[in-house]
C-alpha cells in the first residue's frame, strides 16, 4: 500500500490504514490506535505524504530513542506503520 503520491496528510494515511486492518483483534487495534495518537500524529500528522522523507522518519525515531521509549515499541512504530504504509525515498 503506497500513499506517498497521493496528497494527503500523515495522519489521513494512518487513519485509512488502521480501518482497512482486517481481522485485527480488539486488543491489537487498540494498541494501534495508543501508537497512533501518543506518538506518530503529534508529531508527523501534518507532514505530506509527498513530502515524507527518510529524514524525517529518522528524526522521528532519533528523538523517541533519546525520550526513553523502549526499542519495542520503536520496533513496532516501525514495522507496523513506516513499514507497511510507506517505502520513503
Amino acid at each position: 500500500m503506497l500513499f506517498q503520491k497521493r496528497k494527503l496528510l500523515f495522519r489521513t494515511v494512518l487513519i485509512l490504514w488502521l480501518q482497512e486492518k482486517q481481522g485485527l483483534k480488539i486488543q491489537s487495534y487498540q494498541k494501534y490506535e495508543f501508537l497512533m495518537h501518543s506518538f506518530l500524529m503529534s508529531r508527523l500528522g501534518i507532514v505530506w505524504m509527498k513530502d515524507l522523507k527518510e529524514d524525517h522518519i529518522y528524526r522521528f525515531f532519533e528523538e523517541l530513542e533519546k525520550e526513553g521509549v523502549s526499542i519495542s515499541t520503536r520496533k513496532i512504530l516501525y514495522h507496523s506503520f513506516f513499514f507497511d504504509i510507506c517505502s520513503c525515498e
